[in-house]
């Protein structure tokens, strides 16, 4: 994948500032010690406390400690309980100090750094009195997702993943956690996803974790950090969009390896270092992994892409591009004869090969180039002489290819012996019967078939072939795909003779079978291939694809109602990931915006 970089002459946003931080900062956005700090209760403004250790008492007043003679700054921190580092960074010290000047105060609690902001800081510090805004995480979901798919793929903006916008949102504010989420990520702050205040913006004051350097050394210590506060959780999710699209100010393309144009799935990111330096654990990846997991986040990166070539030739090539790196076998098949074809689907797949298409006496160039990047060394033929020619077959084995050929006298007997094949290679008793005069049924059942190790048996429409009757004994359950009007009930009456279970799988038309067929089979996937009901040639191709992908193909054509019908089928079974089959020319625009606009929204009111 070509990565995507933007390049900007003047940075958007300014470096990081934390308020009582002067020394090194690391440039993560957060660090987490616990996920956020609970307010110092134990602190009291009005009050001196003493601090005894074994031969010196040591006492404050509203937190600041004044010092006095023969104090180091070892003791001083020791006596109230505090690293040396922590003590440096509360009071300004870019190193820990041999002497320390006796009658300078020093801040010891988090109440003594808060007494020496100046009056407009502590006007920013946060108030810990503010009730919780969402009490679990899937209430968080269900009212900041819509925003969130919104904000994500905002049109002429890099798309980011909302899953990951969702799983960071979820774990930066403590959600979860039986104390309920942070408050400074409560309203009316809306700290979202703990990012830094940099430049101009509203900010709030509040205790967090940070790893800092202090000289070569790392160290964890607690610090009042000022983060960027928002008026609503819209508008946070769409800072944190901003963030991730022109970066954190020292450099635009820092978060590009989050961006949808960089990588392939919100796994991609985290996996492959898109994240870099958003946080200092360790451990952050695998955590937003679990949240996605656990929340089924991805069901809001909604897609909808297309895979589609000048030519049915050039189709079937991208398809297998998308699905192949090589294949030592490829499965060739004509490509106007739908019949042969689609009931190599399941042999295919056994094969773990992509089928390409063929003209009968000539092989297309793109096929062609397509067998040499595979790496083929062996060529299964579909069809007899009449679909794919023996001029063909001696191109092929010109190229030093083993070829064979499964072929009948009609398309019923090479479904026969095709069909026969799958069930030496898988062993099944189970076998899907279609129609051999009509390609829809077939195009809807053939990715299901073959990932189930079914063979696909095609018959007449009012009598099983003799062909067939050959084969049946050795089938103990038979699904029929396709109405009366398409199957005669004569010829399951046939198969009944032969076996035990026979069914049969229908609607009132070719779209409502294959939403019928989608059902029947029930797979959790939430990716369809959508590819048109009008013709068989990508969903020949496609039905591979989408059985190496564990799921079907939903068809569909340029009609309104057909289009009505296929959004209310994906919304009832949560689907919300497509990829199309063909050009414009196969399946407009207009189909696919529908889609999108689903994807964008539609989801909302399926949960």
């Amino acid at each position: 994948m070509n990565k995507k970089y933007k390049f900007i002459t003047a940075s958007i946003l300014s470096s990081v500032s934390l308020l009582i931080q002067p020394i090194t900062v690391s440039h993560a956005e957060t660090f987490e010690v616990p996920t956020y700090i609970e307010p110092a209760v134990e602190e009291t403004q009005n009050s001196d406390q003493e601090v005894s250790t074994s031969s010196v008492t040591r006492t404050h007043k509203n937190g600041i400690y004044t010092v006095q003679s023969e104090d180091t700054f070892s003791s001083i921190a020791s006596s109230f309980n505090l690293s040396q580092y922590q003590l440096l960074v509360w009071n300004h010290y870019t190193s820990i100090p041999t002497n320390v000047q006796v009658g300078k105060q020093l801040a010891v609690t988090k109440a003594g750094v808060e007494s020496q902001l100046t009056e407009s800081e502590k006007s920013r510090l946060i108030d810990y009195n503010k009730p919780v805004s969402f009490t679990s995480a899937e209430e968080m979901i269900a009212k900041l997702a819509p925003d969130a798919v919104r904000i994500a793929r905002q049109s002429g903006e890099e798309a980011l993943w909302p899953s990951l916008m969702l799983a960071q949102a979820i774990h930066e504010t403590g959600v979860e956690q039986s104390s309920g989420m942070s408050y400074k990520s409560r309203a009316p702050y809306h700290v979202l996803f703990g990012m830094k205040a940099r430049g101009s913006v509203t900010s709030i004051l509040d205790w967090t974790w940070e790893e800092v350097a202090v000289g070569d050394t790392r160290v964890v210590v607690q610090v009042l950090a000022d983060f960027q506060s928002f008026k609503s959780y819209s508008d946070a999710m769409q800072g944190y969009a901003n963030r991730f699209r022109y970066g954190p100010g020292w450099d635009a393309n820092y978060y590009s390896g989050a961006w949808v144009s960089n990588s392939d799935s919100v796994w991609d990111v985290l996996n492959s270092g898109g994240l870099k330096g958003y946080a200092t654990d360790g451990a952050y990846v695998q955590k937003l992994k679990e949240k996605i997991t656990k929340y089924n986040l991805t069901k809001f990166d909604q897609t909808v892409t297309r895979i589609s070539g000048a030519t049915r030739f050039d189709t079937a090539v991208n398809v297998s591009k998308k699905g192949w790196d090589t294949s030592n076998t490829i499965v060739i098949a004509n490509s106007h004869n739908f019949a042969d074809a689609l009931t190599g689907v399941p042999l295919a797949h056994q094969l773990n090969a992509p089928i390409l298409l063929t003209r009968t006496n000539e092989l297309n160039a793109t096929t062609v180039n397509e067998i040499s990047r595979l790496q083929a060394k062996n060529i299964v033929i579909l069809g007899g002489e009449e679909a794919v020619s023996t001029n063909v077959e001696a191109q092929l084995k010109a190229r030093n290819l083993s070829v064979k050929r499964y072929a009948g006298e009609t398309r019923y007997e090479t479904s026969q012996l095709i069909g026969e094949e799958v069930q030496r290679l898988t062993g099944t008793t189970s076998a899907v019967l279609t129609s051999g005069e009509y390609y829809a049924d077939a195009m809807s059942v053939a990715s299901f078939a073959a990932q189930k190790g079914e063979p696909i048996y095609l018959t007449r429409s009012n009598a099983l072939p003799e062909e067939i009757t050959n084969s049946a004994s050795k089938v103990s359950k038979w699904t029929v795909v396709g109405g009366p009007a398409v199957i005669d009930q004569q010829v399951l009456t046939q198969l009944s003779k032969y076996s035990s279970t026979v069914s049969r799988l229908y609607g009132s038309d070719r779209y409502d079978t294959n939403q019928a067929i989608l059902k029947h089979y029930q797979q959790t996937n939430e990716k369809l291939y959508i590819s048109t009901g009008k013709n068989y040639v990508d969903a020949l191709t496609g039905s591979l694809l989408a059985a190496k992908n564990g799921t079907g193909i939903l068809l569909s054509e340029d009609r309104q109602d057909v289009v009505e019908r296929n959004i209310s089928f994906v919304k009832a079974n949560h689907y919300y990931n497509f990829e199309m089959f063909g050009g414009q020319n196969i399946l407009p625009n207009r189909v696919e915006q529908s889609f999108l606009n689903y994807t964008s929204s539609g989801y909302q009111n399926s949960n």
